[in-house]
């Protein structure tokens, strides 16, 4: 999404997450994601593990109330 914090934090369409707060994708599930994502409070910072074009880089990112 355009401006979200995602974008603001260099996430793009193809990007591959591999780890938030260093915890592999594989060992998060929908609901971990969803409390994650949706219950935590504005402005908690969640490092996120992004592969691009075979490099890994980590991004933090601030998560914003977006409704």
């Amino acid at each position: 999404i355009p401006d979200s914090p995602a974008a603001k934090a260099g996430l793009r369409e193809g990007d591959e997450v591999t780890a938030i707060d260093g915890m592999p994708m594989p060992q998060w599930t929908l609901d971990t994601l969803q409390a994650l994502f949706e219950d935590s409070p504005p402005g908690r910072v969640v490092t996120i593990d992004r592969l691009r074009d075979g490099a890994h880089k980590l991004l933090r990112v601030k998560l914003a109330d977006l409704l």
